[in-house]
């Protein structure tokens, strides 16, 4: 009830922004920089970057901060065919389920003016910075909302052409945007509210006021979308794709169109762009071509950390001198080897009192891109499901396990290890601990599971499962749990 009326009161939020903007009649705006994308990789993309690219900018979608992956730091410079030079830096980390990122873009644009003997001197200047606060927040399993502080700084500078004097001019103002961003497996939909209190500078200019929806599709190599939205004056359409021909290279194509409701004129911006990856490094590129503006040209480089690599599991296996080799082939997923370098064979449960059943307890599975946290636990409740009909173990309830952890001062949050596992069995007084994670690799849905013994600290047994069709996704933990069960005594 309370999910429901958070999306309630989210609801009425955004039609009453809505209808504010759709009012809105202003015939001027300030601040056309708001308008340009400060990621080369919505800019490839035709400027979508509402459902895509989680940006710390005043064009992106805060919500998408919810389900960022780990930190980023970048930094980026842009350059236009009317010799403005652009720049930001920005910065994107988590705070438990919040998503928070920090943005600066800068920019500057000089007006010569040549007098009759040929001489020049710059008799305009406009400068500025735009800097922008945001933070993104699950509501739902797969839905978030966003909300961006932004700040505008702008200057002019004016020279007089007869006595040479000049003159400066500066103002400021802030605002607020917001974003719902909601996915499901491949869809993605999204609606973003900009500057939604309408601010003005320069006393009674107002800012553009931007309110549009965007939906796509976001696969393992492919992504598209389109979007649709408006400020005062325009109506503002995009189209773009990303595909990625390997792990380190993507390439990118999109089309910006927007149209004038005054003269029923309108322009079409088309794009391109690409990313090359190096570990936790990548270096993106995006050019687009408007009618009147000329080419513009964005490069950036971005640092990653924190965020989850698929790895295939490897079982541990101790150093026998009298092991042949032989003997460490892989076994069939039935038949896995107890890590211990000898043939497969029943594995003995830890003693439990006569009439009693061994305690097991599950965490919360590893999620792994492009999975969230929040679809990894209801693999986990799956597992925990499956042990509790089985009829052999004293299953951990999971509130009564979080309680227990959460007085200890212990996240489990993406445990996978044996090492975490012991620990978090010894707080929860348990004889066997379950952990594992789970992701997507080319196309199907990959799952591994470790079950620990708390006492010795070795996995007693390792196991994965693959699926394509997600359908078929709790048959094959019930099976996972299945070959468990017939290895044990």
């Amino acid at each position: 009830m309370k999910s429901r009326r958070k999306i309630f009161y989210l609801f009425l939020i955004f039609n009453f922004t809505f209808f504010i903007l759709r009012e809105a009649g202003a015939e001027t705006t300030a601040c056309s920089y708001m308008y340009y994308n400060q990621s080369p990789v919505s800019m490839g993309m035709g400027g979508l970057d509402d459902i895509f690219e989680a940006s710390p900018g005043a064009s992106g979608n805060p919500a998408l901060l919810a389900f960022c992956e780990g930190g980023e730091l970048s930094g980026g410079v842009e350059n236009d065919a009317m010799e403005a030079a652009m720049s930001r830096v920005s910065a994107i980390f988590r705070i438990k389920k919040a998503g928070i990122a920090f943005g600066v873009f800068s920019y500057e644009q000089s007006f010569p003016i040549v007098n009759s003997d040929g001489t020049s001197y710059s008799g305009f200047s406009q400068s500025g910075e735009i800097n922008s606060l945001s933070i993104g927040y699950p509501i739902l399993k797969n839905l978030s909302f966003g909300l961006g502080m932004r700040n505008v700084n702008e200057r002019f500078f004016v020279a007089d052409s007869e006595s040479y004097d000049s003159e400066s001019y500066a103002d400021s103002t802030s605002y607020a945007d917001m974003g719902l961003f909601f996915r499901h497996r491949g869809f993605r939909a999204a609606f973003r509210a900009a500057n939604f209190g309408e601010a003005k500078i320069w006393d009674d200019e107002p800012l553009p006021s931007y309110g549009g929806f965007s939906i796509g599709y976001a696969g393992d190599r492919l992504k598209a979308g389109i979007s649709a939205g408006s400020d005062q004056v325009t109506a503002i359409s995009r189209l773009g794709l990303e595909y990625a021909l390997s792990g380190w290279f993507a390439v990118r194509a999109g089309m910006d169109r927007t149209d004038t409701a005054a003269d029923g004129m309108f322009m079409i911006s088309p794009s391109l762009g690409f990313s090359i990856s190096y570990g936790a490094f990548a270096f993106d590129f995006a050019a687009v071509t408007h009618p009147d503006l000329g080419n513009r040209a964005m490069t950036a480089l971005r640092y990653n950390w924190g965020r989850k690599k698929v790895k295939p599991a490897s079982p541990v296996i101790t150093e026998d001198k009298k092991t042949k080799p032989e003997r460490t082939r892989k076994a069939a997923p039935a038949e896995i080897a107890p890590f211990d370098g000898k043939p497969a064979q029943k594995i003995p449960l830890p003693a439990a009192p006569e009439g009693e059943r061994v305690n097991i307890a599950v965490t919360d599975f590893e999620a792994r891109a492009p999975l969230s946290q929040s679809e990894a636990a209801f693999i986990s409740d799956f597992v925990r499901s499956d042990f509790v009909k089985s009829g052999r173990f004293n299953v951990i309830e999971k509130n009564n396990m979080d309680k227990v952890l959460a007085e200890q001062g212990f996240q489990q949050t993406g445990c996978s290890s044996a090492e975490c596992a012991v620990a978090i069995g010894k707080i929860l007084n348990v004889k066997l601990m379950t952990v594992g994670s789970c992701g997507q690799l080319l196309g199907k849905y990959i799952i591994t599971m470790n079950i620990v013994d708390v006492e010795s600290a070795k996995i007693i047994f390792s196991d994965d499962a693959s699926v394509a069709d997600p359908n078929d996704l709790r048959n094959k933990i019930t099976e996972l749990i299945g070959s468990f069960l017939n290895t044990v005594k």
